[in-house]
């Protein structure tokens, strides 16, 4: 038996965002990336994970604000 694998092309995009601005960051990535027929195997999978701490390596400032 032959198998052929058709497989779609992937991206990855890593964004950082405060808590303030989650929502409003996730929802134009869901609306670019469904395609034409949603629930379909290729619309992707979004991460959200939190960041523990920050550092600016030029300053060496740390925290929220150095985003």
């Amino acid at each position: 038996m032959n198998y052929e694998a058709k497989l779609l092309q992937k991206i990855r995009l890593e964004v950082t965002a405060n808590y303030d601005f989650l929502q409003p960051t996730i929802e134009p990535i869901k609306r670019g990336s469904i395609n034409k027929n949603e629930g379909n195997v290729g619309n992707g999978k979004i991460y959200m994970l939190p960041l523990e701490d920050i550092t600016r390596i030029c300053t060496n400032e740390n925290g929220p604000h150095t985003l």
